[in-house]
């Protein structure tokens, strides 16, 4: 069972000394959602009858007696509640001063204060961390930090609010708990519109933790997180979780349907969803313990000099990428293994389109995954990126894909008609490149065909 809290009464006007007085609330006595009477009178009912009868044949909201029984919705005190896990409401250290977060340490005591200032310390916004209850009626503490909301910032906002409510719930299967209260994570202080927030904090079935994953009869929070066989998660070792994640991973990389919002909350002014800045360290730390030599020994992806303001030179030759017989995954993690440390600063790409065929192409559904997977600091040190020897449908495909897929690099795009043009920018000693690609240059263009003009550093 979930309990909402999502009462507009301020904690504070409860007795601070109801939870150790002995006032407990079981979940025994309280009405589920779909067994409750709807006798709250606070809001009016509103009187549909003067907008010209129903807009639908069936209501986009189908009744579900079962999620509905599920669920409860608490207008009081959390802290009297006798459940496995509540959640608190808190800023980055864990030290916001909210009706909430009060209420749950005074109750709590100082043993759950020592342990966030000595021991959990910090929390990012949209992730979860633990505590014991200590002297609440509920076995642990699940903090969270939701964003602050900002118009301009809207997505970012409302993609690290969902991912609040998600982890929390994620957490909550993790830990094997079968009953969890759920506050108003986002509160007044988080200045976050009322309808969007509730919107957000709703179930959806498309969630990673859905209300059909909590308790009953097939209840993965009753018998342990479990995975698509029915086999405990608990009994699993590291190694076979990461193994899992890793899965996971592959799936949003590789898999036909499209993420919507997840990526996407990389804005103009490169602020990121907790759930994309961690998925890229989660792919970071694979990339430089895992074996990537089946893609590194290849050699189409490498570091070559700088250019004539300093700035490192990749080369990326097209015809030795075995887009149709290679792990798609894996170059993903050797392209950030070689990329994290100079993306840090000012960078540009030579990408030689040089006799590459169909063979080479790896779909524009793995291109858009990758741009949307790899964080700001990819895009806003990107200086230039220069296309040698593209085709007319390269040219065509890279003008889609750029305005479409990829706005943010669109005026960084350069298609140049051989390598002699890349000399106004890279030195001939910086830039080493294959036999093969001077060979077709000269064939082509013939011999010094285009002579740059030394710009000044």
């Amino acid at each position: 069972m979930r309990l909402d809290t999502n009462s507009n009464v301020d904690f504070k006007a409860f007795d601070s000394s109801s939870s150790s007085s002995g006032i407990i609330v079981k979940l025994d006595n309280l009405a589920t959602w779909g067994g409750s009477q709807k006798t709250d009178t606070r809001l009016p009912i509103t009187d549909y009858s003067t907008l010209g009868g129903p807009r639908h044949n069936c209501s986009p909201f189908p009744l579900s007696k079962d999620v509905n029984n599920r669920l409860v919705i608490w207008d009081g005190d959390m802290t009297t509640l006798e459940v496995d896990a509540i959640t608190n409401s808190s800023d980055e250290t864990l030290t916001e001063s909210n009706s909430i977060s009060e209420r749950i340490i005074a109750v709590a005591g100082n043993q759950l204060k020592e342990e966030l200032s000595t021991t959990v310390k910090e929390c990012r916004i949209g992730d979860v961390r633990v505590t014991r209850g200590y002297n609440l009626p509920a076995k642990y503490v699940l903090h969270t930090v939701a964003p602050a909301y900002k118009e301009k910032l809207k997505t970012a906002a409302e993609n690290a609010l969902h991912c609040c409510y998600r982890n929390v719930l994620c957490k909550a299967k993790e830990l094997n708990l079968r009953t969890i209260a759920v506050c108003n994570v986002s509160g007044n202080q988080k200045s976050f519109p009322a309808d969007v927030a509730a919107h957000i904090a709703l179930p959806d079935d498309d969630s990673d933790v859905s209300p059909h994953d909590m308790e009953g009869n097939n209840s993965d929070l009753e018998y342990g997180a479990r995975d698509m066989n029915g086999l405990s998660l608990n009994s699993y070792s590291s190694g076979l979780q990461a193994q899992i994640q890793r899965d996971l991973d592959r799936q949003h990389l590789l898999s036909d349907r499209p993420i919507a919002g997840i990526y996407e909350s990389v804005v103009a002014d490169g602020i990121e969803s907790p759930e994309h800045q961690d998925r890229y360290e989660r792919l970071l730390q694979r990339a430089q313990v895992e074996d990537l030599t089946e893609v590194s020994g290849i050699g189409c992806l490498y570091q070559s000099g700088v250019d004539r303001l300093g700035r490192p030179v990749i080369v990326f030759c097209g015809k030795w990428f075995p887009a149709q017989n290679i792990d798609l995954e894996k170059a993903l993690l050797y392209l950030i293994k070689l990329l994290d440390p100079i993306v840090k600063g000012d960078y540009v790409i030579a990408y030689f389109h040089t006799l590459t065929s169909t063979n080479n192409y790896p779909s524009l559904h793995w291109l858009r995954e990758v741009y949307s997977v790899l964080p700001y600091k990819y895009k806003k040190n990107l200086k230039a990126f220069y296309i040698v020897h593209p085709t007319f449908w390269t040219k065509m495909m890279t003008w889609w894909f750029t305005t479409f897929m990829a706005p943010a690099i669109k005026a960084k795009v350069h298609s140049l008609p051989g390598v002699e043009h890349l000399y106004s920018a890279i030195t001939k000693d910086q830039l080493e490149i294959p036999a093969y690609i001077t060979e077709y240059d000269m064939a082509t263009n013939g011999l010094h065909y285009f002579n740059p003009v030394p710009t000044a550093s």
